[in-house]
C-alpha cells in the first residue's frame, strides 16, 4: 500500500514492484530480510517499525506495536479483544467465536442474554472478552488447542463443554478435586497476573486501544459497513475493567481484586513499586 501511494521511494525498495498479486517480490524481499539486505533491512524489524521510519504509522493496524489479523471494526468483541491484550493485538489471548458464529443460544446459556451472539452490538461484549480471556488462560494451561475447545463449546448447549466443564476433565486424569469456580478462578489468576507484570512496565490504560485506521476510517462494506472503533472503544473499555473489578481510570488491577484471587504477594509488590496503592 506504501508502494501505491508513492511513499515507497525506488531508491528505497531497490526497484521492487510491491503490488498485489506478485508472488515473486515476496520471495525476494523474505530472503532480504533474512540477510537484512538493502530493503530487508527496512522490514526486518515489522511492519511498525518500518511505517514509523517511513512517517506512516497511520497506515498500520497494531495494538501494543503487533499487527491486527484481520479488520475489527464490525466485531467490538474482536476490537476490544485486541486492545487489551496484554502482548498487543494477539487474537488468542481472548479467541471468542460467540459473535462471528452468531450463536445467541450460547451467549444465552454463559450470559444468561443472546447478545453476545449479535456481532456488530455492544451490550455483553465486555462480559464475553473477560470469560474468553479467563477461558483460554484455562485451556493454555490444559495444553488444549484453543481450535476444538472453542468448537466444543459452539456445539448445542446441552451438547457443550464450556470452561467449569474441564474442571470436571483435570479431576479426572489428576485425581485433584477442582471444582468448576476453582477452574474458573484459576483463569482469572493468570490474566491478572500477566496485566499486573505489564503495570510494573508501566502499561496501563493508556496503552490499551488500537492504532490506524481501523480507528478513525469507517469501515467501507459487508456486515460491520459504517462502524469505526473509536465510536465505540472507551465505553467497552469502562466495561471491560469494570467486569475485572479493575481500576477504571489505570486499566490495572486494583489491591482488593488481586487479594480475592489469591494474588496478595503481586499486589504487596505493586504497592511497594508505587504502581497501586491500598
Amino acid at each position: 500500500e506504501l508502494h501505491q501511494r508513492g511513499m515507497l521511494a525506488p531508491e528505497i525498495s531497490e526497484g521492487l514492484m510491491y503490488e498485489w498479486g506478485n508472488p515473486d517480490v515476496v520471495e525476494k524481499t523474505a530472503e532480504k530480510i533474512a540477510f537484512r539486505k538493502g530493503v530487508g533491512d527496512l522490514f526486518a524489524e515489522g511492519a511498525v517499525s518500518t511505517a514509523r521510519k517511513l512517517n506512516a504509522e497511520k497506515y498500520v493496524c497494531h495494538s501494543k506495536g503487533l499487527t491486527e489479523v484481520e479488520d475489527v471494526r464490525g466485531f467490538p468483541t474482536w476490537a476490544l479483544a485486541y486492545a487489551i491484550s496484554t502482548r498487543g493485538a494477539d487474537h488468542l489471548k481472548a479467541h471468542c467465536q460467540i459473535d462471528k458464529q452468531q450463536r445467541a443460544d450460547t451467549s444465552l446459556k454463559l450470559f444468561g442474554a443472546p447478545d453476545a451472539g449479535y456481532p456488530t452490538t455492544l451490550n455483553l461484549k465486555a462480559k464475553s472478552i473477560k470469560y474468553h480471556e479467563d477461558f483460554n488462560a484455562v485451556i493454555n494451561s490444559l495444553g488444549i488447542c484453543h481450535f476444538p475447545a472453542l468448537s466444543l463449546m459452539l456445539k448445542k448447549p446441552k451438547r457443550a463443554l464450556y470452561m467449569g466443564d474441564y474442571a470436571l476433565l483435570f479431576s479426572a486424569v489428576t485425581g485433584i478435586e477442582m471444582s468448576p469456580e476453582e477452574i474458573a478462578k484459576s483463569g482469572e489468576r493468570i490474566v491478572c497476573l500477566e496485566k499486573a507484570y505489564n503495570a510494573r512496565l508501566g502499561i496501563s490504560r493508556k496503552d490499551d486501544t488500537l492504532h490506524g485506521r481501523w480507528m478513525w476510517e469507517p469501515c467501507p462494506s459487508g456486515l460491520g459497513k459504517g462502524m469505526k472503533c473509536e465510536d465505540y472503544l472507551e465505553k467497552l473499555l469502562d466495561e471491560y475493567y469494570a467486569e475485572r473489578k479493575f481500576n477504571l481510570r489505570t486499566g490495572i488491577p486494583t489491591v482488593k481484586t488481586l487479594k480475592e484471587i489469591g494474588l496478595e504477594e503481586v499486589a504487596a509488590d505493586l504497592v511497594k513499586r508505587d504502581v497501586i496503592s491500598e
